[in-house]
């Protein structure tokens, strides 16, 4: 996309040469989409569909789609919301950890993997951060109650809330790792690991009993805590390595000493659940950000709505035939 005026000036310049460099497809308020943009979009929308053995889009929704994203981020500069390159960088890190990846390279072998075009994804990411920026300055008129809260948990019970993956009731003990920290150090941690873990085994501690142990002589690398109800997606964020090892494990059971990103884990299983429902308490924050969600979605809808009416949009068959609008 290119800015009008920019393109205005160019053709006028080509006139001298009857040359005319790129054909305008769409104006957009003081943005243009050129026939060269939605021919490179839709190459990566279509490719992708096929790939996936989707439908393809028609040629209306996507030019719809393009002109929607561009209104968006035409919205955000008018209210002085920039992403920046720091911002491009940290969202794809957290990308990249959202989807338990180490690096980019990952990130676009994954992409590959989804038949997904990594300038498609990127410009989707984009846009998603412009829609973020935009809502972050919404004010709600209030939170939802918790009378809410739980009508929207008991309403989608069925549909949303079903326990497909076991879900574990845990408590830990962590001894973290730190740059702080010299090999000899870390290796005198895991190895006072070792003997706790040897006690339990042998039933002269209790985990419940160690857990405090660690917490009397805590220091800032050490701590020993009851995690309660995780869910598997969490658990997997916390530390994939956790999650591995205790999939197996019943009710009671301890886990061998876990080498995990964060650091040397014992983790004790207290309970699992592998059906039924999930524990309201569970998902009651996930519940009261998603309605937040919806509410700052329903409030900037219709701030775009407003700022769609205004807007010029024009289809545009030539540089100087008649404009229809779109």
């Amino acid at each position: 996309m290119k800015k009008l005026l920019f393109i205005f000036m160019l053709s006028a310049a080509s006139l001298l040469y009857s040359t005319v460099i790129e054909e305008i497809y769409y104006i957009v308020n003081d943005d243009v989409i050129s026939r060269l943009d939605f021919t490179e979009y839709k190459a990566n929308i279509s490719n992708s569909a096929a790939a996936a053995g989707k439908p393809i889009p028609s040629d209306q929704t996507l030019i719809s789609n393009m002109i929607f994203n561009l209104l968006i981020q035409q919205k955000a500069e008018e209210e002085d919301i920039s992403i920046s390159g720091t911002d491009v960088s940290n969202q794809l890190k957290w990308q990249i950890k959202e989807w338990g990846l180490e690096n980019f390279a990952q990130l676009r072998a994954a992409l590959r993997q989804q038949n997904t075009p990594y300038a498609v994804f990127y410009n989707n990411m984009k846009n998603n951060m412009y829609k973020q920026k935009l809502m972050s300055k919404l004010s709600l008129t209030s939170d939802p109650s918790a009378y809410q809260l739980k009508k929207y948990y008991d309403e989608n019970k069925d549909s949303k809330f079903k326990i497909t993956n076991s879900i574990f009731n845990i408590s830990r003990i962590l001894f973290e790792n730190s740059d702080e920290l010299s090999f000899s150090q870390r290796g005198k941690m895991r190895q006072r690991l070792k003997e706790l873990h040897k006690k339990i085994k042998q039933k002269e501690l209790t985990f419940q009993e160690a857990c405090r142990l660690v917490n009397k002589k805590t220091n800032q690398y050490t701590s020993a805590e009851d995690l309660g109800w995780v869910l598997p997606r969490n658990l997997q964020m916390r530390d994939p390595y956790i999650y591995e090892k205790i999939a197996s494990l019943e009710e009671g059971e301890i886990s061998a000493i876990i080498d995990g990103k964060l650091g040397t884990y014992l983790v004790k299983v207290n309970e699992v659940k592998s059906s039924g429902y999930l524990p309201f308490p569970l998902i009651k924050a996930n519940i009261k950000n998603y309605l937040m969600m919806e509410q700052r979605s329903s409030q900037l809808q219709a701030k775009l709505d407003q700022f769609i009416r205004r807007s010029l949009i024009v289809k545009k068959t030539s540089y100087f035939k008649d404009f229809s609008f779109y």
